[in-house]
């Protein structure tokens, strides 16, 4: 079993694929909903009830932590203008291992580089 490739949902993931996807998103202060990193580089965050309510005003990026380590550290911005908030940027990791239960987790900020709070995204 060892040599067989390991398929969907099982299958390990690295790089992007660790955080590429649906996320339900919360906020200690700032917008809350269903989260998208598309594969393109495109963020897109909209309510629960699908209404669009902000867009990537930047491709979104990554890079693993440190060479053997399963931590994928992400950076992305969602520009939420018409609201409280402008622009927010999103700082957080997430584990690559972490299976169907990883979180992804950091903290977010203004354009001004004011911290606002944490965030907690979980794979829908």
């Amino acid at each position: 079993a060892g040599g067989l490739p390991l398929v969907g949902r099982f299958e390990r993931l690295q790089g992007a694929n660790a955080f590429v996807g649906r996320w339900r998103l919360r906020c200690t202060d700032g917008p809350a909903g269903t989260l998208s990193l598309l594969r393109d580089g495109d963020v897109e965050l909209r309510s629960e009830a699908g209404e669009l309510l902000g867009t990537g005003v930047a491709p979104w990026t990554y890079r693993q932590r440190e060479k053997g380590a399963s931590t994928v550290l992400v950076r992305f911005s969602v520009d939420v203008s018409g609201g409280e908030w402008d622009v927010l940027y999103f700082t957080g990791a997430v584990d690559a291992e972490g299976g169907p239960g990883r979180r992804l987790e950091g903290s977010l900020s203004t354009g001004l580089g004011r911290r606002v709070g944490e965030f907690v995204a979980e794979p829908l």
